[in-house]
């Protein structure tokens, strides 16, 4: 009876939980060439994303309805909000204080003015404030970078099964030098794809929109927020596929890969895309 009663609660506890039906992608990261490998839990329901490493690394969460990205440190139960808001709020804290430090500039005197302005240029830049970290791989900050004009991704022609998907390979020149190789299967081959394909568009854009909100900053805190942001699907939106198999390349020497391990419809508790209740915010720079 005991037994019976045990199962009977622990059903309706679960039945409880709220559930999304989305999609699970479940990626393997490791350092080449004997690097141990490390998990990327990718979940998707609609506009909303979770990205999750092992269980000492962060998280984040991407609210596609709220225009925001939650960076999760689940070892301090504390978490920060990047939006637009936030980066326009730094801005204004910013321009409050250069008008006052060049309202005491101006009453230096004039051989005095030009040296004031460069000791205040210079702590300026010191003291942006840090980009909020994620303990994802060192690589995806450079993945996070917009493209530029020195940079090509073209197609090789060359055909391949990865991870049981048909593929082919591309790979990414930056001023004729290879940094990436992706194989990249047709979207149509990726059970959920219409979801997948609109959540990480979606994902990109904000985080586009953000970077660009930071560069109007200046300074060393312009690309904070995103930096650390795992962006390995980043060439797949320009080529519309989705890479099974990422490979970046250091002075011709291949140094991390990530492979797609499975994707698959899954039920996601809600609480996936959400902070706990306990948990801090943090505000950058404070």
């Amino acid at each position: 009876m005991r037994r019976l009663v045990s199962s009977i609660l622990s059903l309706a506890f679960v039945l409880a939980a709220p559930l999304a039906a989305g999609t699970i992608v479940n990626v393997e990261r490791r350092e080449l060439p004997n690097g141990t490998p490390s998990p990327l839990v990718i979940s998707v329901d609609g506009d909303l994303v979770s990205i999750s490493g092992a269980s000492s690394d962060g998280r984040i969460i991407f609210r596609g309805d709220r225009q925001q990205m939650l960076v999760v440190d689940d070892e301090e139960k504390s978490y920060m909000t990047l939006n637009e808001a936030m980066v326009d709020g730094i801005a204004r804290q910013l321009d409050a204080a250069t008008q006052q430090m060049e309202a005491a500039i101006a009453k230096l005197p004039a051989d005095q003015q030009a040296m004031a302005r460069r000791l205040m240029e210079q702590q300026q830049q010191q003291q942006a404030p840090p980009p909020p970290q994620v303990r994802t791989p060192a690589s995806a900050a450079r993945a996070a970078a917009a493209l530029d004009d020195a940079e090509q991704v073209r197609p090789t022609g060359e055909s391949g099964t990865h991870g049981g998907y048909p593929c082919t390979r591309y790979e990414v020149l930056e001023e004729g030098v290879k940094t990436r190789e992706l194989w990249v299967t047709d979207w149509d081959n990726i059970e959920g794809h219409a979801e997948l394909e609109a959540a990480m568009q979606s994902m990109d854009g904000f985080l586009d929109k953000l970077t660009a909100s930071f560069g109007k900053l200046g300074g060393a805190g312009s690309p904070m927020g995103t930096a650390s942001v795992e962006r390995w699907w980043w060439h797949g939106i320009e080529i519309e596929g989705m890479p099974v198999v990422t490979t970046d390349f250091e002075n011709g020497t291949a140094t991390e890969e990530s492979t797609v391990k499975s994707i698959e419809a899954s039920s996601i508790p809600s609480s996936t895309f959400e902070v706990p209740a306990d948990y801090k915010e943090k505000k950058i720079g404070g």
